[in-house]
Order: structure tokens, then sequence, then C-alpha cells
């Protein structure tokens, strides 16, 4: 398994993922509403239709076009893991599935319009902000949100208007995880390596202008606490034009953590490319990323009427043996830079009242993805797990939601309702905003064509309004 690439991985998911997993034609005539078209709607709605006979799944998507986070958060240079939008698509052009984009649940139709239509309704809308660091001048320029800027080069509507200042020669990012990688990755990649990607044409242009030319990734406990994998730090490790910096004396460790590192196949892995890397003699490359590990943000330096970032103060720490969680020394360091991202983790909200939610830990309350005392209500995706893993993390934990959904409708734990999935539909049927699946792939042709035309894989439609006019030329 560990020698399978990400999509190979995933495509074996899908495969064995069936198995054993069908039940009797007992259970026809099952309506599902999913909320959300990203691959946890998508895979948990795959999967029931398949097990159940007959099962209707409608699809509403807050966003005229489908995907989610594989469009708007896949980094664009990973176009192999965009693949799986095959599967999704032909799911949506299956006869019993529906999709609805433009229509906002809570505002276009209501959760409880879709409780009296549908015998069942996934929540799988994803996580829709960022955890804070709570540190003193956060909210002053220059200091964003990785989930922005990545919905920001991604070409995500809402985030179209970022620009962020890239006339600085050095940027920090808060975080050791896989998205904090992808934004360093995106900072200093050869804009070469760009163009031949579907990124944003805003954030092309922009980015081929930037001066950034040194990323600090800054992580408050050490090595064995980073949270990237391998394929993320090796693809960074070999890009052309940027070296990779880990300081050696930050790479020594005790004879537990050697230990627990020997036992563990995965920490063995990236911690001995990271020894590697520490070990490099310095080339004379253009860029630089630094991984910096032990040092807590503590606050934002900003110049002397508070407009603009000028650097960051970090807590050098120490990781307790025992918790394993980072521990101030009372010893500072700054860094100067112009330009911070903080990517500490993505957060879910609760968009429907009388639905139980973690506040913490920002998912729905929920066992096995039912959520808990409401029947017929499920959840799947990061809305239901946490911003966990990589998308194969995603479609395993869409499995279990599924599996949960199938063996209630074995079981006769279905709702009834009195109302019809059509009786939504007709409700929507006036809405302009609304688009369905045809709709998208009249969309996908154009951003297809155009990007031939580049030498692209897509150049992205990222206005909704031009969105709904290549819609309707189309109906026309």
């Amino acid at each position: 398994m560990f020698s399978l690439t990400h999509s190979q991985r995933i495509a074996w998911l899908f495969r064995n993922g069936q198995r054993g997993f069908s039940v009797s034609s007992k259970g026809a005539g099952v309506n599902v509403a999913v909320i959300g078209s990203g691959p946890g709607g998508f895979y948990t709605a795959q999967n029931v239709m398949k097990a159940v006979p007959n099962t209707r799944v409608d699809i509403f998507e807050r966003l005229p076009v489908p995907y989610g986070l594989v469009r708007y958060g896949v980094a664009p240079d990973h176009q192999d893991v965009k693949n799986v939008t095959s599967q999704f698509e032909s799911i949506a052009l299956s006869e019993n599935c529906n999709f609805f984009g433009g229509v906002q649940v809570g505002k276009d139709v209501s959760i409880q319009e879709l409780r009296d239509a549908y015998n069942l309704v996934v929540c799988a809308y994803g996580a829709q902000t960022d955890r804070k660091l709570g540190i003193q001048n956060e909210s002053v320029n220059g200091v964003y949100s990785a989930r922005d800027f990545v919905g920001w080069y991604n070409g995500l509507p809402e985030d179209t208007h970022l620009n962020p200042p890239l006339d600085c020669e050095t940027a920090v990012v808060f975080g050791h995880g896989n998205v904090a990688l992808d934004v360093a990755r995106m900072l200093l990649a050869p804009i070469s390596h760009l163009e031949k990607t579907d990124i944003a044409p805003h954030a092309l242009e922009a980015l081929a202008a930037s001066k950034v030319k040194n990323v600090h990734l800054v992580g408050r406990r050490g090595p064995l606490e980073a949270s990237f994998t391998i394929k993320e730090l090796r693809e960074m490790t070999r890009m052309n034009g940027v070296q990779t910096f880990i300081d050696p004396e930050q790479m020594k460790f005790s004879e537990s953590e050697l230990e627990f590192v020997s036992k563990n196949r995965v920490k063995k892995r990236i911690t001995t490319l990271m020894q590697t890397v520490s070990q490099e003699d310095q080339r004379n490359e253009e860029k630089s990323l630094f991984i910096d590990f032990f040092s807590s943000p503590k606050r934002v330096l900003c110049d002397g009427e508070q407009e603009r970032m000028k650097g960051v103060e970090f807590e050098i720490t120490t990781v307790d043996e025992t918790t394993r969680k980072a521990v101030g020394t009372g010893k500072t360091k700054q860094i100067e830079c112009g330009l911070a991202f903080r990517s500490i983790g993505y957060k879910g909200m609760p968009l429907f009242d009388d639905i139980p939610f973690d506040q913490g830990a920002g998912v729905i309350d929920n066992n096995d993805g039912r959520v808990k005392g409401v029947p017929g209500m499920y959840c799947s995706g990061w809305i239901r797990t946490g911003p966990v893993g990589v998308i194969a993390s995603t479609m395993s934990a869409a499995f279990n939601t599924a599996a949960s959904i199938v063996s209630d409708i074995k079981d006769g734990n279905v709702p009834q309702v009195h109302n019809s999935p059509d009786d939504v539909v007709a409700k929507l049927k006036g809405n302009p905003k609304v688009l369905h699946f045809n709709d998208w792939l009249a969309i996908d042709k154009v951003e297809r064509e155009r990007g031939v035309a580049k030498g692209r894989p897509r150049v992205k439609v990222t206005d909704i309004s031009e969105m709904y006019s290549i819609a309707s030329k189309t109906a026309q």
C-alpha cells in the first residue's frame, strides 16, 4: 500500500471499499439529500447509491459549480489528485442523482424543508473558516489565512479579491502541515512550473511579479510532530531553483524519541528525509525554504503606524517528552518579513441551529456519521472528521458514513416524510441562480478549451457572473 501513488491509493480504496457493501431491494425508494459537493458528499452518495437500488440522491452546493475541496483546495500542481473528479462526474450523471449548484441551504431552501422532503439528509459542507493564532497584531495588513490564500490561487470566487502583497523578500507560514507546504511551494515555485497548472489567472500573474525569495515554515514543536507527508516534503526538496534548509541542531533526538521513530515506519521515513536535508551543503539557489522547529509565535511586529507587518517575534520552545506539548523557554527570536500566513488548521462552523455541534473540534456531533439525537441526519467529510488527512482519508471516512446509512436502511431505521423531493425542486425551479450538472459541463468545456490554447489543463472561470453567462448561452 505504501508504494502506491496518491491517485493509485484512491483508486484502490474506491474499488475495495465496495466489497461486501450491498443490501437487498428492501430499501428501494429512499430519497437522500446531500449538502455539499466535495469528496465527502460525492463518495457518500456513490456508496449509498451502489448499495441500495433505486436510491435518489440530490446534491445541493452553495457555489454554482461542483467538487468543493478538489477544485478549490487541492494544489494546482497536483493534477493527479484532481483526477478523482472523473468518478464524481459519473456519479452526477447517473440516472438517480441530481446536482443543484448555487443553492444555499438555510436561505434558498431550509434544512427543515429538506428533512420534510427527504428520508435522509447528509451534511458534507466542509470547514468554512480557519483557526486563529490568538497573538498580538494578528489582524494587521500582511497577515492572511492560508485557507484564503489557497482559495485565492485556486480561483475560489469569494477569495479572488485577496491580493496579498508579494512585494517583500521574506514570508512566514505558521504551521507544519501539507497546506503550509502547499502555500510555501506556491510562493517559491518557478513561474514555468505554475504555468503548466490550473492555477487561477490572477494568481499566476501576481506570482510572476512576486519578489518573495525566502519562506520560513515555522512550528511550535519539533520534527516528530510535523504533520506534512513525505511526498509533499520530497516534492519541495526537489523543486528547481529552491533549496530547503533545516537546522541540524533541531534534528537531534533523545533515546526514547529514537526508539519511537524506529518503530514507526512513516515517521522513520520522513525523519530520515529531514535529516538528509539538514546535512546538505548550501547550493547557490535563487530561493530558499527554511523549516523551523521549536518556535511559538508571540506577536506580529508592525511599522510605526501599524499598517503593515514587518516581522514576527517567537518564543523558543522545547517539547515535553511525556505530553509532547510545546514548553516555552522564555527566550525569543525575530524573523523579519512582510507577509505571513497562518496554517494551523481549518475549522467547521454550525450552519443549522437544531443540529448538535462540537464548537471546540469544529465538527457536527456524530457517531460513525450519524448526527447525535437527530434521526435521518448524517455528516461526512471535514464537517464530520475535522480537516485531517488527504483526499483518500476523506473518502475512507465517507465510506464509513455510507456504511452507517446503508445499515440503517437495511434495519428499517429510515424516517418517513410527508413531502417529496419534487417539492424542493419545484421551489428552486424559478431561482435563476440554480445551475444543474449540464451547466457545469458547459463551464468545464470552456475552461478546458481555454487551457488548450495556453498549454494548461484548464483556465478557471473565477467570476460567478461569467459562470452564469456561460450556462445561459448553453441553455439557449
